[in-house]
């Protein structure tokens, strides 16, 4: 993989494995919403590196690694090439002062997605579905050691480039000790790994996920008679998550193993119906009325799909990565109601294979001139409720220590005749508490009170 000769192909001559890769330039600009980190924790570092290189990559990117304690933004970064792997194409976009730079990343991607299996002897065939963030890991850690063995003048250049470029574009750092040895270990040890789906939580995926879920519910919580029914909520949720590409299906569509049909010729098309990853009202593999307000599907589980109208596998529903339920007070009722519907929803999102999401939203009117809201009483019953099947769910022999996120929030609306001072009040996570407690929480803190939650 690091055949200089290869990689320095002049500009649309460069092959490889006998697949030609088409590289075009344009003068246009391109630039793309993503993370950006505002302090990479040296903590993380330190951690990354002492951990021995024969612990599965799964451990060695997820363990112990402080989430909550990176600062991560939304920002326009400007990308400088692209590499399309279902057309086998390279664009490189603009003028800009790192053109060797950008060629090399780009052609990694290419050489990570063509490179041969040694035993198979086949391609990386679900690179296209892959996580960015494992791609981009690759791409920046060859192009770091290419530059170290063999045009090291470029250093800098690469380290100032690097200072511009969204956080998983800064992954590699935490590799940034292995040698060309290592670094094609690391290679076919991911890709190994995301083959058979067993790279799980640290991903830009997820990342993202839980930042627009935040950036969402904090819009909701600042504008609280956005909504009428709980599907205007899945509506507001769902809108910002299609911020995501991956879940944008304007940009991503992912195939499924279902064929359009049979050609003019009488030949099985090898044109697949597409789909997107995120869904409303998905079912359950293990209850045949269940049905979850949102879903996050596996990307490397769409190609499983043998139904391309229920969206199903061998008459299944998929396990999805992401289960999101919620509630409002329209649909609470008295705390009986509010029992039953957090127990149906608890259960539901337990089944996630990544992460749960159990997110009620309650809205109360203060109409009364002075004295306690008349709804005090009945939110007691409810976070009585709430706790005790908590508890039964821990209690449970099947409970394995992994939690759903809990997001329960009053809002609280003033009135003509009377103000509210501070309007949020957010339960704290009770899966880490004896006693449920709402916490009244200022404007300007909903979204890291939120983030302590979600993250």
């Amino acid at each position: 993989m690091f055949d200089k000769k290869k990689i320095d192909k002049p500009l649309k001559y460069f092959e490889y494995n006998s697949f030609k890769i088409s590289e075009k330039v344009t003068d246009k600009s391109k630039f793309i919403q993503d993370l950006s980190i505002d302090s990479l924790n040296d903590a993380v570092v330190e951690i990354i590196q002492t951990r021995t290189f024969e612990k599965p990559i799964d451990s060695l990117l997820t363990e112990e690694l402080p989430i909550s304690d990176l600062n991560f933004t939304l920002k326009d970064i400007q990308i400088f090439g692209e590499y399309f792997p279902d057309e086998k194409e390279i664009i490189y976009y603009g003028k800009n002062d790192f053109s060797r730079i950008v060629q090399i990343h780009e052609r990694y991607h290419a050489i990570h997605h063509l490179a041969e299996d040694p035993v198979t002897k086949e391609i990386w065939k679900l690179f296209s579905q892959v996580d960015s963030f494992y791609k981009e890991l690759l791409a920046q850690l060859f192009t770091y050691r290419f530059i170290m063995d063999f045009e090291p003048k470029l250093e800098k250049d690469f380290i100032e480039l690097n200072k511009q470029q969204s956080f998983k574009y800064q992954t590699w750092r935490f590799f940034r000790h292995f040698d060309l040895t290592q670094t094609e270990a690391l290679y076919w040890e991911i890709r190994n790994a995301c083959n058979i789906g067993c790279l799980k939580m640290f991903n830009s995926l997820h990342l993202q996920i839980n930042f627009h879920l935040v950036k969402s519910l904090t819009f909701i919580c600042k504008n609280p008679s956005i909504f009428v029914s709980e599907t205007d909520v899945h509506q507001l949720v769902m809108r910002e998550l299609m911020n995501i590409n991956e879940l944008n299906p304007d940009k991503t569509l992912y195939d499924t193993s279902c064929t359009i049909g049979i050609s003019n010729k009488g030949k099985v098309s090898k044109k697949k119906y597409q789909t997107m990853l995120m869904h409303k009202e998905y079912g359950h593999a293990d209850s045949r009325f269940s049905r979850s307000d949102i879903v996050i599907l596996n990307p490397l589980d769409i190609n499983l799909i043998d139904d391309p109208i229920n969206l199903k596998q061998g008459k299944k529903w998929l396990i999805p990565d992401y289960i999101f339920e919620f509630g409002t007070e329209k649909s609470a009722g008295g705390a009986r109601d509010f029992e039953a519907h957090f127990k149906s929803d608890l259960e539901k999102v337990a089944k996630a294979k990544k992460q749960g999401f159990v997110i009620h939203i309650q809205r109360n009117y203060y109409k009364r001139k002075s004295g306690k809201p008349a709804n005090d009483k009945k939110y007691r019953g409810y976070l009585n409720s709430l706790m005790k099947q908590i508890n039964l769910f821990k209690g449970h022999p099947t409970y394995s220590g992994k939690n759903p996120k809990i997001i329960f929030i009053i809002l609280d609306l003033g009135g003509k005749g009377r103000g509210v001072r501070v309007k949020t009040r957010i339960l704290k996570d009770p899966f880490h508490t004896t006693y449920c407690k709402l916490t009244g929480i200022t404007k300007e803190n909903i979204s890291s009170e939120l983030k302590s939650l979600i993250f």
